[in-house]
């Protein structure tokens, strides 16, 4: 857990007047916590006041959440339903004046905590977390360094594996497949655009082939 990053957070809280911080299964809680576990359909969500920190989980996801947090977990099961953590958590508990909210969360986990609480005002948590995250510590530094070093080396081999024939699809597989082979823990998405298509900034690979 980055408890530093927590600790952080609830004071820029404090000092800004904020009651609450909720956050998705998104890059802001992998900021946060330093992992995320799966985002499907069931509620999941850090809840972080001026003087605690914790997570509406489904019981489904303990295991893997437990592989990079140890903050305290308010599990629920399928058949049970959310309710019982959500009126267990901060959630359920007095009136908030501000709360600031993670705008790339699923809007069925914000409908869901704000109807069971009444509030004032609700900003958006990059006034927040977005603040934090502008300000580079040098260990993000390196990890920048080191992506940008696989990205060279990802297009080298792209370059190289760029034959007539292959399709758009078929090199794409090929580029996110040397990403992953690299050490990648994650490929977002790879683009290959031949031909007419070079002049479309979001197609997607097909089956167009590459012409010589």
């Amino acid at each position: 857990m980055r408890e530093h990053r927590c600790i952080a957070i609830q004071e820029m809280m404090r000092a800004k007047k904020v009651d609450a911080v909720v956050v998705g299964p998104t890059t802001h809680m992998k900021y946060l916590l330093g992992g995320v576990p799966h985002p499907d359909e069931r509620i999941c969500v850090l809840l972080v006041s001026q003087d605690s920190v914790q997570m509406i989980a489904p019981k489904l996801n303990e295991e893997q959440i437990r592989s990079f947090t140890d903050i305290p977990l308010l599990l629920w099961e399928d058949d049970e339903g959310p309710g019982h953590a959500l009126e267990s958590s901060i959630v359920g508990k007095g009136k908030w004046g501000t709360v600031a909210v993670d705008g790339t969360m699923r809007a069925d986990f914000l409908l869901a905590i704000l109807g069971k609480r009444s509030f004032d005002r609700v900003i958006a948590a990059d006034e927040l977390i977005g603040s934090m995250r502008v300000k580079k510590s040098q260990e993000e530094i390196e990890a920048l360094r080191e992506a940008a070093q696989q990205a060279d080396r990802a297009m080298e081999y792209a370059v190289k594996a760029c034959v007539p024939g292959i399709t758009e699809r078929g090199l794409a597989w090929e580029i996110e497949s040397f990403f992953r082979k690299d050490g990648a823990e994650q490929v977002m998405f790879t683009l290959v655009a031949a031909g007419p298509n070079g002049a479309r900034p979001h197609h997607e690979s097909g089956e167009n082939r590459i012409e010589k």
